[in-house]
């Protein structure tokens, strides 16, 4: 806005010195927290809401656990379920498990972690080792047993440390494992704690889950990954808040007489669907979907009718020669098969030989003398 200097007046009497008076500052204040409000306001009221695409990213195909191979993470005592696949070592599973025990809505939950380190030590789906020592770590969690939530917390904590050593050493994080927890030293690397992580991994290949940490699994529903960094407040009190309203909705109802039986609800008769006629084609005797007695049938009767046409053409060719011999012979003679497949009781020859003349009575086949050669 511009203001005028002029004469003073009882409305403005600064403005001879050229000086804004308390009044016109405020009213510019206000102007301009007015325009920022509106558009805000009125993004915020025509903005679709998002809450349904939570959780549509996948769902897991089975939680059954019947190895035991899912970690228990803290009390389990909530009926919705909460499945995280980690890696000990991964900085983005420390991160994500600080996040998560700073929301008040993951207190009620019952946590299970899906140990899947990224070290081709123990891990066949990866062809590097992508966190040194991933493996021994996870051999020390599931010894732990009891304690397992722990070792697990002491591993996220001590991220850093210990994939700077096993780098340098491959068996850095068993002893600094065992360091810490000594009870855990006939344990790590043995055979029976090698081949329950081998079932684990087994458990995410069965479930078809991606090589990838860290996931998060609320009641089977999974939380998009892109939501598990700036997202993360948001989708994840929604997912869970889905998961423990689903429960609800697909139980049965009680009647107000308290027997624990669903009420009696009048089904409302649907109406009648209008009948139709489901046009259908002709299909040949030899059709594809004919049963395979059928078609054998029917392919014996065309050779059979092949065959015949043979026959009288021989037939034919037999009469129009003055050869007895020809014309007694019979005309289902075995010779070789006319095609591959064919029975012996249907030979044929292979080769049809031009009739030959017939030669004289008083002919004889023995050669001529010189004088009957002779002029």
């Amino acid at each position: 806005y511009v203001v005028r200097r002029g004469e003073p007046s009882a409305a403005n009497p600064d403005a001879a010195d050229g000086t804004i008076s308390w009044l016109h500052l405020t009213g510019a204040f206000g102007l301009g927290i007015l325009f920022v409000a509106l558009p805000v306001g009125a993004y915020a009221a025509l903005a679709p809401d998002y809450s349904h695409y939570v959780g549509n990213c996948g769902t897991l195909k089975s939680s059954r656990d019947t190895s035991g191979v899912l970690v228990p993470y803290g009390p389990q005592e909530s009926d919705v379920e909460m499945i995280e696949i980690l890696d000990p070592l991964c900085n983005a599973c420390g991160l994500l498990q600080k996040r998560i025990a700073a929301m008040g809505d993951t207190a009620a939950l019952s946590r299970k972690v899906l140990l899947f380190p990224l070290d081709n030590t123990c891990n066949w789906m990866v062809d590097e080792a992508i966190h040194p020592g991933a493996c021994a770590v996870s051999e020390a969690v599931l010894c732990a047993d009891g304690r397992a939530g722990e070792v697990l917390d002491w591993a996220l904590e001590h991220q850093h440390a210990i994939l700077q050593q096993s780098k340098r050493d491959p068996a850095a994080a068993r002893e600094m494992a065992i360091t810490k927890f000594p009870f855990l030293n006939n344990c790590i690397g043995s055979t029976a704690v090698r081949a329950e992580l081998n079932l684990a991994l087994r458990w995410a290949v069965k479930n078809q889950l991606q090589v990838l940490t860290p996931q998060l699994y609320v009641r089977g529903l999974r939380l998009c990954d892109e939501d598990t960094d700036l997202g993360l407040d948001f989708a994840l009190s929604r997912l869970i808040a889905r998961a423990r309203v689903a429960p609800a909705e697909n139980a049965p109802r009680i009647d107000d007489q308290g027997t624990g039986k669903p009420p009696l609800v009048p089904v409302r008769p649907s109406k009648p669907k209008p009948a139709t006629v489901e046009r259908t084609k002709p299909v040949s005797p030899i059709a594809g979907d004919a049963s395979p007695v059928q078609a054998d049938d029917e392919e014996e009767k065309a050779l059979d009718e092949k065959l015949k046409r043979v026959k009288q053409r021989l037939r034919e060719m037999a009469e129009t020669t003055p050869d007895t011999a020809e014309q007694e012979r019979e005309p289902d003679t075995p010779a070789e098969p006319l095609e591959p497949g064919m029975p012996p009781s249907r030979r044929l020859p292979d080769r049809i030989d031009p009739p030959q003349p017939a030669l004289p009575e008083h002919a004889s086949p023995v050669a001529p003398t010189k004088q009957e050669e002779a002029p």
